[in-house]
């Protein structure tokens, strides 16, 4: 039986993971994992006073560029620990984490810049997929890249909602559904 491995970002994200690896293992006929990882960094506190957006916006900033330092600092530690899977899906932290692996992958939310400074990319079994309002996905030019659109008023005037919720696209699945079956299933 195939596996697939969804290899999730730190934070904000794993209710909406959960939910994600749920819908996927009810779609195939696959294996569906999730490989939790952690790390014991604690944001900067306290989060200065002011609005209540840009409080929240602020500690969710410092809470991803944590999460990206500390997957980038301890990427040689963390891959080896990694299940084997016949496909992985990254999210967001996660996607750094997966961009070293020699089999098919699906980048969700992704960090493209940082990505680029893991290991050099080129033609490799590759899906992108971002929302057209996440503010730290971008395209790859070694990969498919597919964007995704929902049209909530919440995630159209807070981008940072557009990055925690893409797992929760119907079309993200489809997507993810597309490419399991293209590149690992047959």
């Amino acid at each position: 039986m195939k596996t697939i491995c969804v290899v999730h970002g730190v934070g904000f994200s794993d209710e909406a993971v959960r939910g994600y690896a749920d819908n996927l293992q009810e779609s195939v006929d696959a294996t569906v994992m999730i490989h939790a990882w952690d790390h014991s960094g604690v944001a900067p506190s306290p989060v200065r006073s002011g609005a209540c957006f840009f409080g929240t916006t602020r500690k969710w900033l410092w809470e991803i560029l944590m999460d990206y330092t500390y997957a980038l600092k301890h990427i040689e530690d963390i891959v080896p620990t990694l299940p084997q899977a016949d496909m992985y899906v990254g999210y967001s932290a996660g996607s750094l984490l997966i961009s070293t692996l020699d089999v098919p992958k699906v980048y969700v939310a992704s960090p493209v810049t940082l990505i680029e400074r893991v290991t050099p990319l080129t033609a490799e079994k590759a899906l992108n997929i971002m929302h057209y309002r996440d503010p730290i996905a971008a395209p790859m030019p070694w990969a498919e890249n597919v964007v995704v659109k929902d049209f909530s008023v919440w995630r159209f005037v807070n981008p940072v909602a557009a990055h925690m919720e893409c797992m929760n696209n119907s079309d993200v699945l489809k997507h993810t559904l597309r490419w399991y079956e293209a590149h690992v299933r047959n």
